[in-house]
């Protein structure tokens, strides 16, 4: 019998805590840096950000539209180690949302007559169905895999090298390049040692695919998100009636563990959505926990907790469901957001065109000035100094 975490929006909702999370805009004048007749070089800023030990990782790519051509710019820490020209025929395509950013490498998808070609770094590596679109990238070894999906959502493709290994046309897959839950590698993802994906064929029943063999699910209720946490089936489904989910996903927390997210809403509650996550351990439920009266994003992370991010109107950004930047900048998209056990790493873009970008961890700051555009994407893997 298979171990399941559970929905069971019959649980009180309980407040939410204050939240540890706290990121706070820089107060002027506050330290020497902020004189701006001063000119910083970008590595005597970085110095002063905690993210300086030898084996940390922050990557970004930026679109910067200036000079009237597009062009994508990935950085690592201060340097740009990588410029692309967008949008001209035959080449990358202008849309973000066709570049993906993983293990440090931009993946670009560029939709052409017959096939879409999948270039890593402006380099063409194989190619796709024309009326196919990635949702998952895992590069292994000297292999590389992609998961592609139908332009009308039902069905898949696996590749590996370029050449199909699996395909079916009906049905769906959990997860996508964009889903924080799934990040980095979007619907493709390691598990102890075996890459997996997730394929729901109707709403009770499905298949996580390890190493392309499949291995059986199903439920009573409908299926929500399912993956392999841990060399084990888990899956989300839901419990009762009366609830409406929108977004739920499984977190891995390791050790067969999982936490589930989404925004819920129940018949006796007059509210509207709200974020919520119930960490439960095999079958039993866990806690909800009332974040947010709005959609927003969720990320988990097992040390850390709970952080859900939104805009706000007048260009607020509202963390936890307290407004904790004020209208001076943007959250993108969870692609510039990485949870780390002891805060958020955040990229965020400046309503003000004329400034530029800041990253941002718990009460500290980098303006990032030497970065050209709007950030996109980030990836961080941070080893922080004693």
């Amino acid at each position: 019998m298979k171990n399941f975490i559970t929905f069971f929006a019959a649980l009180a909702m309980l407040t939410a805590c204050s939240g540890h999370l706290l990121v706070n805009t820089p107060s002027s004048g506050s330290t020497q840096r902020d004189d701006p007749n001063i000119d910083w070089e970008p590595s005597e800023l970085w110095k002063e950000f905690p993210f300086n030990g030898k084996d940390s990782i922050i990557r970004f790519a930026a679109l910067d539209s200036s000079g009237g051509k597009s062009r994508l710019r990935l950085y690592t820490k201060w340097e740009e180690t990588l410029c692309l020209d967008l949008g001209e025929p035959g080449i990358l395509p202008v849309y973000e949302d066709l570049h993906h950013l993983v293990c440090g490498h931009i993946y670009s998808e560029c939709r052409g007559s017959g096939a879409t070609t999948i270039c890593r770094d402006g380099t063409p590596v194989c190619e796709i169905g024309e009326k196919e679109y990635l949702i998952g990238i895992l590069p292994r070894g000297n292999d590389l895999y992609l998961l592609s999906q139908k332009s009308h959502n039902a069905g898949f493709t696996l590749w590996k090298n370029g050449l199909a290994i699996m395909a079916k046309d009906s049905g769906s897959v959990f997860g996508d390049l964009d889903e924080a839950s799934y990040a980095p590698h979007g619907a493709l993802y390691m598990d102890s040692g075996h890459y997996c994906f997730s394929y729901l064929e109707d709403p009770q029943h499905g298949f996580i695919f390890k190493d392309a063999a499949p291995v059986a699910f199903e439920s009573e209720n409908q299926i929500m998100d399912a993956r392999m946490c841990g060399g084990l089936v888990r899956i989300a489904h839901r419990y009762l009636a009366g609830e409406t989910w929108k977004g739920a996903r499984l977190w891995n927390l390791g050790e067969g563990l999982a936490a589930v997210t989404g925004e819920c809403t129940y018949l006796s509650d007059k509210k509207s959505l709200c974020s919520v996550c119930m960490l439960g351990d095999y079958a039993y439920p866990g806690t909800m926990k009332r974040i947010d009266d709005s959609g927003a994003d969720l990320f988990y992370e097992a040390s850390y907790g709970l952080l859900s991010i939104r805009n706000a109107k007048g260009g607020e950004i509202v963390l936890n469901g307290k407004t904790s930047l004020d209208g001076s900048y943007e959250y993108l998209c969870s692609r510039c957001v990485k949870l780390m056990a002891d805060g958020p790493v955040m990229a965020l873009n400046p309503l003000d065109t004329n400034k530029a970008p800041v990253l941002k961890y718990r009460n500290r700051y980098l303006d990032m000035k030497w970065v050209k555009g709007r950030v996109i994407s980030l990836e961080a893997e941070v080893s922080l100094p004693n």
